[in-house]
């Protein structure tokens, strides 16, 4: 009998949980991203400036390409985003690492996109003239209520293959279509 009621239990929840996983998502908001580089700075400080300024353009590029006409996913403006994390005493460079259905709640979305961006030399040696650095680019959506990640996406590209040629506020537009295909499977779709 203890066996029944404890496979029933085992039961319910993971169905539970795929009913939630298959659940739409409405509203989403994308986090400024975590940029690892080896890009040689001054200072300390000045590394975390750079960071800081490429993590907030990799957001806004990521945003940009999910709202050019044809996609349609709900996502709030970076801006507004930014701003509330700020009136909320959040700093935009450590947003990436707090629990992820916190931010969903203080942001009131049902979901949180985090970017990662990892600069690596092809060679473990430093950059050469000639070397081409590589860029991955790590993206992960969260759940609001489980804090669970929900979708993930992975890709290296040549670094200079993650910004669009002609509009480098916008991922390249392959990329931008790889992801979209994959996200939008999803979330819900306007």
């Amino acid at each position: 009998m203890k066996r029944i009621l404890s496979l029933l239990t085992v039961i319910l929840i993971v169905t539970n949980q795929y009913i939630y996983a298959q659940k739409s998502t409405e509203k989403l908001v994308v986090l400024p991203f975590r940029v690892l580089t080896m890009e040689a700075k001054d200072s300390y400080g000045q590394l975390k400036a750079f960071q800081r300024d490429e993590g907030l353009m990799y957001q806004k590029a990521f945003y940009n390409a999910l709202t050019v006409e044809g996609c349609h996913i709900s996502l709030e403006d970076v801006e507004v985003t930014n701003t509330r994390l700020k009136a909320a005493g959040i700093d935009l460079s450590k947003a990436y690492f707090m629990d992820k259905d916190v931010l969903c709640k203080l942001l009131k979305a049902d979901g949180v996109i985090t970017g990662t961006i990892l600069e690596e030399s092809p060679n473990r040696r430093p950059t050469r003239p000639g070397d081409k650095p590589t860029k991955s680019i790590t993206l992960e959506l969260f759940d609001s209520v489980t804090d669970d990640i929900i979708w993930k996406f992975e890709s290296g590209v040549f670094a200079d293959k993650i910004l669009d040629e002609d509009d480098a506020s916008s991922l390249n537009r392959y990329l931008a279509k790889k992801i979209y295909k994959k996200i939008s499977r999803y979330v819900e779709t306007l």
